[in-house]
């Protein structure tokens, strides 16, 4: 503690002008360490008080499980879907595909939902792709230990009544927002069907999916929707 405020005087005196850059830059060389420990233990024994309150809770390193939970919509991933699947259908429609496969006694029916099915595998597939890789990069930076503790260890859901562990809440939340992202396939395709051409089809998926990510601060009335936000 006495560090710490040496530190914190450091730093008041060279914002005020009381002492010169070189003394600053070598006091503050010298104390960082200690700094950095302070605030380590301070982060620690937050989370034991926090634990303290509840039977429930355990103590664990939370930043990892945290940053998963706040996952967002992604809107790099929501463009590429609409920039592959909006051709799907609208390209049949622009070089009269459509009617030729409605006289085919096979691919009159069969085709739709093999494309159908095909471009939700391909979004599924970029999704898991996306998670996989947000997952490794903060599982090797933070670390993702202690999955197994129960979802109130967690700062974020310290007041939920549900009864699960910290793995089984992910697993939860990760399949939530995949089905999202297929309902929002889902609204591609049918766009680039009831619209039939491709920029008017690009439009409306523009306008429909990415553009209230944008346009509205408060998301939360919107939370219930089965869409990626």
């Amino acid at each position: 503690l006495a560090l710490h405020r040496e530190f914190e005087q450091l730093k008041q005196s060279y914002y005020f002008g009381r002492i010169p850059s070189e003394e600053y830059r070598s006091g503050f060389e010298r104390l960082l360490p200690e700094e950095e420990r302070y605030l380590a233990c301070g982060e620690f024994y937050k989370q034991y008080m926090y634990v303290r309150e509840s039977s429930e809770r355990s103590l664990l390193y939370t930043g990892g499980w945290e940053l998963l939970f706040r996952s967002s919509a992604d809107l790099v991933l929501i463009l590429v879907l609409i920039l592959l699947l909006t051709p799907v259908f609208c390209s049949e429609y622009s070089t009269g595909m459509d009617k030729l496969l409605l006289v085919q006694a096979t691919s009159a029916y069969r085709l739709p939902w093999v494309k159908v099915f095909a471009s939700l595998t391909v979004s599924a597939g970029l999704f898991f792709l996306r998670e996989g890789i947000r997952f490794c990069f903060i599982a090797a930076r933070y670390g993702v230990s202690d999955g197994g503790f129960a979802l109130q260890s967690l700062m974020t859901f310290g007041t939920t009544e549900k009864q699960l562990s910290i793995r089984q809440a992910y697993l939860l939340d990760m399949g939530a927002r995949l089905g999202g992202y297929l309902t929002a396939a889902v609204w591609v395709l049918f766009f680039s069907v009831l619209m039939r051409k491709y920029a008017i089809a690009l439009m409306a998926s523009l306008a429909a999916l990415p553009l209230p990510l944008l346009a509205i601060k408060d998301l939360r009335p919107l939370a219930r929707l089965p869409l990626p936000w």
